[in-house]
């Protein structure tokens, strides 16, 4: 039995899925004051306040998902809006650069920004249904991009598989 330990453990180590061979989700790694890009091609200190960070558009966050800007936007503003009071706001036309803003300790918010995990969000597709007499509104998700007629919104509470409240997020 012990003899055949090593390869049990080999075939094992084959076959059994790891997080150490999975795909990073954040924009860099931070240790020991070091930035390693991830889903970033640069990270850039504008001021003692701001960073600009240029996305590897070729790295995806979900298969088949490029990493872009309004995911980075809604993952580090929903993870650290209000503790550092981060704001992500897309370069001037640029389709791959941000910056993002803070409050507080340098060395704080990048450690939390390395941790924060990018992921890819889901759009919700609103039309109004016109049967109930309440004008409610109806809402699914859906996997494709949003044109410029469509509505985005922020699902704030779900209850049982129904949505309760949303916020529109732009208009």
């Amino acid at each position: 039995m012990f003899k055949y330990r090593g390869l049990i453990l080999l075939i094992l180590l084959i076959l059994t899925p790891s997080v150490a061979f999975s795909a990073k989700h954040n924009l860099f790694d931070y240790e020991d004051g070091k930035i390693t890009p991830q889903l970033a091609k640069a990270v850039n200190k504008i001021d003692d306040q701001t960073y600009e960070i240029v996305l590897d558009l070729t790295k995806e966050i979900k298969k088949g998902k490029p990493v872009n800007i309004d995911a980075v936007k809604s993952s580090v503003e929903s993870r650290l809006g209000k503790s550092l009071k981060a704001k992500v706001t897309p370069k001037e036309g640029s389709k791959d650069t941000v910056q993002i803003s803070f409050e507080g300790k340098e060395d704080k918010f990048l450690k939390r920004l390395a941790k924060t995990r990018i992921k890819a969000g889901r759009s919700i597709a609103l039309a109004a249904n016109q049967q109930k007499t309440d004008a409610g509104i109806r809402a699914k998700a859906v996997d494709e991009e949003l044109g410029e007629t469509d509505v985005r919104a922020r699902i704030l509470k779900l209850k049982k598989d129904k949505y309760i409240l949303a916020q529109v997020v732009n208009a």
